[in-house]
């Protein structure tokens, strides 16, 4: 047991955050994805705090896909980004439809993850599946 005061082990871990990252940009970037996955697998209506949070449904736009279908998903994404993940910044969003992906819709991201008073560049793939679950992958 350390025999220093409470607030004094405060101000010491203080004065060693100075000297390094607490987070490194890959665990940072490891926790974004995280918590955009749960994001982007929340219905917007099911969350009291803020029925605005996460996607609208769209299970239904699956079977039958039109350029502006596309685009509202495309909208919804960043949008949605923008408003709930602050880390992130310049957020894209493309449909981006590749061979073999059966049932499954590709939505590549791009943007900058703030950290440490710098921008770094983060890309993933956002797979939208029949069901309506997210997918991210890095």
């Amino acid at each position: 047991m350390s025999t220093d005061r409470f607030l004094k082990k405060i101000r010491r871990w203080a004065q060693e955050d100075q000297f390094r990252s607490e987070i490194e940009i890959d665990d940072l970037t490891a926790s974004v994805i995280d918590d955009l996955e749960k994001m982007y697998n929340t219905r917007q209506g099911t969350v009291m705090l803020d029925t605005e949070f996460g996607l609208p449904d769209f299970t239904s736009m699956m079977n039958s896909l039109s350029p502006s279908d596309i685009e509202n998903l495309t909208r919804a994404f960043i949008m949605t980004t923008n408003r709930y993940e602050s880390r992130l910044k310049n957020v894209t969003v493309r449909f981006n439809k590749k061979e073999g992906d059966l049932g499954v819709m590709r939505f590549s991201v791009s943007c900058k993850i703030a950290h440490a008073e710098q921008l770094y560049p983060m890309k993933f793939d956002a797979l939208l599946q029949g069901d309506g679950s997210v997918t991210l992958q890095a």
